[in-house]
């Protein structure tokens, strides 16, 4: 959501006078049955990169954007477990950039 401050859809201050915050159970409920799942297998991580695409092309709402960033999230997690990326050896860094000019 460009420009606009991010305001959680499922918490409100209440209206008693000591700032008690209440939650809108409704709204809670509808996202905790959302489709974020933990991802362990090659099948889930798939799905939830399918998920991550249907979200980049379009206007998302608040609930959207919390379940984007956790899938976002779960894959980078995913990803650096199952598919580590090891730090360049130096010298071959140094090559490698060399032979770029």
């Amino acid at each position: 959501m460009a420009g606009s401050p991010h305001i959680n859809p499922f918490w409100y201050p209440s209206t008693r006078t000591n700032s008690t915050i209440t939650c809108d159970v409704s709204r809670f409920l509808a996202m905790s049955v959302s489709r974020v799942r933990p991802i362990r297998t090659e099948q889930d991580y798939t799905r939830a990169l399918a998920r991550i695409e249907a979200f980049m092309d379009r206007e998302r709402s608040p609930a959207e954007d919390g379940e984007f960033d956790v899938l976002a999230t779960l894959v980078e997690s995913y990803e650096n477990w199952h598919f580590p990326v090891d730090d360049p050896d130096p010298i071959e860094a140094i090559e490698f950039r060399i032979g770029q000019q």
